[in-house]
């Protein structure tokens, strides 16, 4: 998940960096997920403080995550990755598809 105030190019780096940041952090939850799912979900929060609302609730909700902050942004929060889980379709649903007008 990225968000929409970033522009599309940014988005897209942004999504990559946080997909290696799950990959490489949480290595067995990832190997799960390419031999079960190999499914990505590309969705879109309203700005870094959206996305650092949902990150707040995943963790509530146990969902593992990982975050990307944007060095060349301050360190700002611009994407995260979720783990797939029974709580986290409902954490993010009704969220648009990035790069979509909702």
């Amino acid at each position: 998940m990225t968000h929409a105030e970033l522009s599309t190019g940014y988005q897209t780096a942004q999504i990559a960096h946080a997909t290696a940041e799950f990959i490489f952090s949480k290595m067995l939850k990832a190997g799960n997920w390419k031999r079960t799912s190999n499914s990505l979900i590309v969705l879109e929060a309203t700005n870094a403080e959206h996305l650092s609302q949902l990150l707040e609730q995943a963790k509530t909700l146990n969902i593992a995550t990982a975050e990307f902050r944007e060095p060349d942004m301050g360190d700002e929060i611009t994407a995260i990755a979720f783990a797939p889980s029974e709580e986290t379709p409902i954490l993010l649903a009704g969220l648009p598809c990035a790069g979509r007008t909702p």
